[in-house]
């Protein structure tokens, strides 16, 4: 197992683009190469001239780490939204991601992009009595908002899933799969024939008014999306609305037909489970195993644990729950930031001084991504803005802004996530 992304491996198509030397001028300025820069940009696109830059090559950030899972599900499940909120807006939450998915869906479809795009069930799979009921009560949440799904017991579960030591399940579909840097470099692709001026290897060092300043020259832009993920304190003190979580993926060598049928006795699905530090896994398109997962020991720490003991410790759990499987060799491992608000709801809002400044931050799950960043660009054009009250930056958390100052962001940001997912209540 080595230290290697296996979708930048297994994608041999890079096609970078120069970096920025010099001043340019440009009616919009997207920050970031991720899905949502890319979808924020794709929108601007004819409506004037666009600007995008990307300190690496696109999706090489949190996008081109991901798992590749296209569903609503990310953090949060549709129980937790309709507490939360109620069920009127709880089902308009939930729709967000939903829109996400299919933003993406319909792209790939109308670009024809060849980025293994697939529809593929989703199977959320209880662990222990406590997961069980976390399972039933998202199969109540789907009965009250109107939504299919199939409950699963323990017996019922074999029929389509041959792994041990779950006690059910609930599944439902308009769920996804597709290669997640075959779809951004396909989407560059698009962009630039559009029009759309694309410098890579183009780190923005500082924001001044209107102006980003790189190592290598300096953009105006009339108006500036800045859709960097993660909050940073040089970009108009961000910092303190979003940060990470740690996640780690592997893959295996191609299985059999045998294996396959092992883990999947019906059919291929998209799994992922109940636990806190949650597993998921599903088969790639060249029928090899990708499992993922993060630890609670790691999840939140400051600086990124590049370890292989730590993905040994997280595939223990695969190997409990098919032990047939237990000698499968995995020949990629990786791991990557995830995007992460106080509250799990990504922050789509101006900056408090500028207003010709939009961050998109926070984004846990590229359909979430994908529709943060063409809500982004709309908003920016004073469009379709009813999702502003979920998106606003400042909010009342359980752990304020200004407690940071005395407590670590990892502190704060951890029983922010968990009290939003758990606990919290409308007003």
């Amino acid at each position: 197992m080595i230290l290697k992304n296996y979708w930048e491996d297994s994608f041999k198509d890079f096609n970078s683009c120069e970096s920025l030397k010099g001043e340019i001028n440009c009616d919009f300025l997207v920050v970031g190469g991720g899905i949502a820069g890319l979808h924020a940009a794709l929108f601007l696109s004819g409506k004037g001239d666009v600007v995008l830059i990307e300190k690496n090559l696109c999706g090489e950030g949190s996008t081109g780490k991901s798992s590749a899972f296209l569903m609503p599900d990310s953090e949060m499940e549709l129980k937790h939204f309709i507490r939360w909120h109620g069920l009127k807006e709880g089902k308009e939450v939930w729709g967000i991601p939903e829109k996400g998915v299919n933003l993406i869906v319909k792209t790939a479809k109308k670009y024809n992009l060849r980025c293994d795009l697939k529809k593929e069930d989703s199977l959320f799979l209880a662990v222990g009595k406590k997961g069980l009921d976390a399972v039933i009560s998202e199969g109540e949440a789907r009965k009250k908002a109107g939504f299919p799904y199939k409950l699963y017991n323990i017996k019922s579960l074999t029929k389509i899933l041959g792994a041990k030591n779950y006690a059910g399940g609930i599944r439902y579909g308009t769920t996804w799969t597709f290669h997640p840097v075959k779809y951004i470099q396909e989407l560059k692709k698009i962009l630039l024939k559009k029009g759309v001026r694309i410098y890579e290897n183009t780190e923005a060092k500082s924001i001044s008014k209107n102006k980003v300043y790189t190592s290598g020259g300096c953009i105006k832009g009339r108006k500036i999306i800045l859709s960097i993920a993660i909050g940073e304190k040089r970009f108009r003190n961000t910092k303190k609305y979003a940060y990470h979580t740690q996640s780690y993926i592997a893959v295996s060598r191609p299985l059999r037909s045998k294996e396959i049928k092992s883990i999947y006795p019906s059919g291929k699905i998209m799994c992922w489970d109940t636990l806190l530090a949650y597993n998921y896994y599903r088969i790639l398109p060249d029928n090899r195993f990708l499992y993922g997962g993060s630890s609670a020991l790691t999840a939140y720490l400051p600086f990124f644990v590049k370890s292989k003991m730590l993905m040994k410790f997280i595939l223990r759990d695969f190997r409990k729950h098919y032990p047939s499987l237990k000698d499968l060799k995995f020949e990629f491992f990786w791991g990557g930031f995830v995007p992460t608000s106080k509250d799990l709801i990504p922050v789509v809002d101006y900056d408090s001084e500028n207003k010709d400044i939009l961050y998109v931050l926070g984004c846990a799950g590229l359909p979430w991504a994908a529709f943060c960043g063409d809500y982004a660009a709309r908003k920016i054009l004073n469009q379709n803005r009813n999702c502003d009250k979920y998106f606003k930056k400042e909010k009342n958390f359980f752990i304020p802004h200004w407690m940071e100052s005395i407590l670590p962001r990892a502190i704060t940001f951890s029983i922010n996530n968990l009290y939003s997912k758990y606990y919290q209540k409308d007003k």
